[in-house]
């Protein structure tokens, strides 16, 4: 009993709570990063952006890690992509279940840890002379266990979410796959959310099926659908974010508004909100958005034909299955714009 009173009576001081809860928020975050490090290749996959404190760097082609800017984050994030290099040949069926046995496999181990952590700071906390010692071991090793178990919680229901037919996450992980097969992006008949009436339909999906619903319409030429589509996405995005999917959405919105329904100012505040991500892409659909941006939100027509033939340059090694093609037939509709743009 003696261990339990002097573990109470510290937790009364909230300094040190308040630092414990930190560096254990911290741990606990570069815990889930080196996991996704460490089992991303061993399932076909591989960390593309990691954030330390909100300093970004993205994984460049050619292997090397390139500096993104500061997004403003606590703790340490991490996000992964296909290894398209290993996962040619795999289908849509496998390559899912390879997805959730990553993020289960990186979840399982984090929980291992985690009740380590627990157990030796109980140990420590009733074990210790030293009454600052014995709450600092307790209270470090609980909250360890308390953020890595609340970030498994959110693994497993998302991985349930996106392996399920009847909810959006499971809708977007099909059409995903329908691309990598090869099916042309024009035919993936795509609704809207509102259409589809699936229960509790949360944010982070909307983010993610928003980029596949919008090329839909722009391939199959449904463009006066794009505008309540776009709105609803915009009344999902949070002034101040800049998750991975968040950025994703701002850099088709600069394309929008830079295209579609030209808005110098709305274009150039998704632009800036997508900062050095689309800034410093290189890839071909990311010069694609510049050139539209150069041209018709500042009239530089040189600018413009600078980023359409650095992505035509790239063009045969951007992405894969119909993804592709859909970007050649993007690359066109800007030559064109150039061409008429010159002409007048």
């Amino acid at each position: 009993m003696y261990g339990i009173r002097n573990i109470s009576e510290l937790s009364h001081n909230l300094f040190l709570f308040l630092f414990i809860a930190v560096l254990s928020f911290i741990l606990a975050s570069l815990l889930n990063t080196l996991m996704y490090f460490i089992f991303a290749p061993v399932f076909g996959f591989k960390v593309a952006e990691f954030r330390a404190f909100g300093l970004t760097y993205e994984k460049q082609r050619n292997g090397k890690w390139e500096y993104r800017g500061n997004k403003h984050n606590i703790g340490f994030t991490a996000s992964y992509i296909i290894d398209t290099d290993k996962c040619k040949s795999v289908d849509n069926d496998k390559l899912v279940f390879k997805e959730a046995a990553f993020m289960l496999t990186a979840a399982l181990v984090q929980i291992l840890i985690a009740v380590i952590c627990l157990f030796a700071g109980v140990f420590g906390g009733f074990n210790i002379e030293s009454v600052f010692l014995a709450s600092l071991a307790f209270w470090f090793g609980t909250s360890i266990f308390v953020f890595v178990m609340v970030r498994a919680v959110i693994t497993f229901y998302v991985v349930i979410k996106v392996n399920s037919k009847n909810t959006l996450s499971g809708y977007t992980q099909a059409a995903a796959g329908k691309i990598r097969a090869g099916v042309p992006i024009e035919k993936l008949d795509l609704k809207p959310v509102s259409e589809m009436n699936f229960k509790k339909v949360i944010d982070s999906e909307r983010l993610i099926y928003f980029p596949f619903y919008f090329a839909y319409l722009d391939a199959s030429g449904k463009f006066d659908l794009m505008a309540p589509a776009v709105e609803e996405i915009e009344r999902v995005l949070k002034p101040y974010s800049n998750s991975r999917p968040e950025l994703g959405v701002m850099i088709i919105l600069v394309y929008y508004y830079s295209y579609h329904c030209v808005s110098p100012s709305k274009a150039k505040d998704y632009y800036n909100r997508a900062g050095d991500t689309l800034a410093k892409d290189k890839d071909s659909n990311g010069m694609r958005v510049k050139g539209f941006y150069e041209l018709n939100c500042f009239g530089n027509a040189g600018k413009a034909t600078e980023c359409l033939n650095n992505a035509l340059a790239r063009i045969d090694t951007f992405s894969i299955g119909s993804e592709r093609e859909y970007e050649r037939v993007l690359l066109a509709r800007l030559s064109d714009a150039i061409n008429r743009f010159q002409s007048r």
